[in-house]
């Protein structure tokens, strides 16, 4: 940043001042305690970032403007009553603080960049000698853009963990696909049963349902004919009986007649003629009778004997013809039953060759998913070996530590030639065992910063910290930005002064360096290239 100009209005003890710098030259500024000749360097950050370096207001009153030309634009922040504005020339105004910030950031950085690269006060050019050992490294590390290389290796890490969870979540993936083809094959590989062969047809019935319908009439004909032929031999076997009955009494009645004395009483009988052949008569009318009922009993016993005979020859031929359908029946269900476990058994077939095609796809589309696993698991691993080289060369013990060396030695060079300048110091910077920046100061002392006197200690912080702005330069590719200088000739000596002026009036030769100070040498007046004194808020050329 090359500011040209500071502008203050009712800031601190300035009611109208203005400071004019050139391009490039030493300017001295001096004053008094409390005549505000840091204000006038304070106005730059107060005026872009809202911030002073002390932290404290530098409004005096209700009404104020601060005002600061840098790169060829005026920002301005004014003061009314309890509102602050903000704005540019040429430019937009702003309505608050925080939009002339964030633009300002955008172009030239935080405050704490701009201090780095743009400011000397006695803590500024310290900072790096009083960090510690680690303190520096980070400096030197972040004034390098050593955060790119962080950036960079915590990219690749994270690139590096992702590849990582990407090559074995499809290392599962292929196991999974393996597992799913074992399976499959090892289904293709099942014998299936064999097939139920189609059953025979079942010849037409060797019976005669209608012969055995008639059959069963006729057997039922006979069978109400031998009930009759039963009636009638019981009927037959009655009058049998009946006539067997007056037989023996006609018999009787005529050996009564044949007899001399009556067999009840004993008395002589008296043969009647007419009553014998009577009897006679009797006797043979009732054996008539008698072998009449025995011609009907056999008769009837005769036919009962046909009708039986007849039915038994009837039931032989039911038999037969009913062991014919029950036989054929039986095949028909042998039959049916045979021919649902062929259909089931097709069926089944079906299944399974339906099941095996399902197979067959699956290992076909397995194998696929399995060779472009492994193809995407090969591509992975070499993306993996790449980004696993470029975070180890992306680590701290690698580019890192390249680029800490390197730079440590650039600083120390152009330190001291800065220190040539000023004196016959010298500094060195050597990485420790664990990365950290230890400081050693040459020529004076015991070789350690702490043993330097106070103007020792200030030559080595002035010198490393314009060494440190020649780094910041470089870093970000803009320079012959104007440096400003807060009360850094304190501790030393004349000769001390002496050899900071003359480097303060090189590192002026290609920009503007603004010199606050209470008490200005002779040795700073020899080089300053304007010189101005602050008197009761005014600016007097001196």
């Amino acid at each position: 940043m090359r500011v040209t100009q500071v502008h203050l209005q009712g800031v601190t003890t300035h009611q109208d001042t203005t400071l004019d710098l050139p391009a490039t030259g030493l300017v001295l500024v001096t004053g008094a305690n409390g005549s505000g000749k840091s204000t006038l360097l304070e106005a730059v950050p107060w005026t872009l970032w809202g911030k002073a370096i002390r932290g404290t207001s530098l409004w005096s009153g209700p009404t104020g403007r601060a005002q600061v030309t840098a790169d060829g634009v005026t920002y301005w922040r004014s003061l009314a009553g309890k509102r602050v504005l903000a704005g540019s020339d040429p430019g937009p105004h702003w309505e608050s603080n925080r939009d002339l910030v964030d633009h300002v950031v955008q172009l030239y950085g935080t405050l704490d960049d701009w201090r780095r690269g743009h400011l000397l006060t006695p803590a500024d050019a310290a900072l790096f000698t009083l960090s510690g050992d680690v303190g520096r490294k980070r400096l030197i590390e972040s004034l390098a853009g050593a955060e790119a290389y962080d950036v960079g290796h915590a990219t690749a890490r994270a690139a590096l963990a992702q590849i990582q969870s990407e090559v074995q979540s499809i290392e599962r993936r292929i196991q999974d696909v393996q597992r799913v083809r074992d399976r499959a094959q090892a289904a293709l590989d099942q014998r299936p049963p064999a097939p139920v062969a189609e059953p025979a047809p079942v010849p037409p019935p060797a019976w005669d349902a209608p012969r055995l319908a008639e059959l069963d009439r006729a057997h039922a004909a006979i069978v109400q004919d031998a009930r009759v032929a039963q009636s009638e031999v019981q009927r037959a076997r009655g009058q049998l009986s009946r006539a067997q009955a007056l037989v023996t009494e006609a018999q009787r009645q005529l050996r009564a007649l044949g007899l001399g004395d009556c067999p009840t009483c004993g008395q002589p009988v008296h043969q009647d003629p007419s009553e014998v052949a009577r009897a006679t008569c009797t006797l043979q009318d009732t054996q008539a009778a008698l072998r009449a009922a025995e011609d009907t009993e056999a008769q009837s016993l005769e036919t009962l004997a046909g009708l039986t005979a007849e039915a038994q020859e009837i039931q032989l031929a039911r038999a037969s013809l009913a062991s014919q359908r029950d036989s054929h029946q039986a095949a028909l269900s042998a039959h049916q039953r045979a021919l649902v476990l062929h259909r089931q058994g097709a069926a089944m077939a079906a299944a399974l060759e339906q099941a095996r095609e399902d197979r067959l796809a699956e290992v076909r589309l397995a194998t696929e998913s399995l060779e472009a696993a492994q193809s995407e698991l090969a591509a992975a691993q070499v993306q993996l070996a790449h980004v696993a080289a470029a975070t180890a060369v992306l680590g701290p013990k690698a580019l890192r530590a390249t680029l800490l060396e390197q730079t440590l030695e650039a600083v120390a060079t152009v330190a001291n030639q800065w220190l040539g300048v000023m004196g016959d110091l010298r500094v060195g910077l050597v990485v420790g065992p664990k990365g950290a920046v230890d400081l050693q100061v040459h020529g004076a002392g015991d070789g350690a910063y702490s043993g330097c006197s106070g103007g020792e200690r200030r030559r080595v912080d002035l010198a490393l910290a314009m060494a440190l702005f020649r780094l910041g330069e470089a870093a970000t590719g803009s320079q012959g930005g104007t440096v400003w200088c807060d009360e850094v000739f304190d501790p030393l000596d004349g000769p001390g002064v002496a050899g900071v002026a003359e480097a303060l009036s090189e590192l002026a030769r290609d920009r503007c360096v603004v010199v606050v100070a209470h008490q200005a040498a002779e040795s700073l007046r020899a080089v300053a290239t304007l010189a101005v004194r602050v008197d009761q808020g005014h600016l007097v050329l001196a």
